[in-house]
């Protein structure tokens, strides 16, 4: 069997995470490039490399709530409630149903970012889960 240099897994694991990360975080906002408005934090979103037990668990893209609300819409009723305004009036805000039309869509992962993924996880660690399926299996 070959041998297995643990740091250059991971180091490989990391490298291909992140290219991929990238990749996703550029579909997504090539995709959400359709809003008017792309200002502060929600223009900003970035992506996310994700690792336990020194293998590669996640990539993700974070960006802040408003955003999501802003691209997908909302689906809910707003309760009523009263407040007290700075110059000592109250005010009472009526129950009512938020419903914002979303200029996404649908949000898609590209085939080719997911393909591309699992190829390159699996040269990394393809001998790695054979060699642990042979010690499972007991197979001489």
């Amino acid at each position: 069997m070959a041998d297995i240099n643990i740091k250059d897994t991971i180091a490989q694991e990391k490298a291909v995470g992140r290219k991929y990360a990238q990749q996703l975080l550029h579909s997504i906002k090539s995709q959400l490039a359709v809003l008017d408005k792309q200002t502060g934090k929600t223009s900003r979103p970035v992506s996310r490399v994700r690792f336990r037990f020194y293998q590669l668990e996640s990539i993700g893209v974070v960006t802040v709530k408003s955003a999501f609300i802003n691209h997908f819409g909302v689906d809910k009723e707003r309760k009523s409630h009263t407040f007290k305004s700075k110059s000592g009036k109250t005010l009472i805000r009526k129950a009512h149903p938020f419903k914002l039309d979303p200029k996404v869509k649908k949000l898609e992962i590209p085939a080719s970012i997911v393909n591309g993924l699992a190829d390159e996880i699996s040269e990394i660690r393809g001998t790695e889960v054979l060699i642990e399926a042979n010690k499972a299996l007991d197979i001489k």
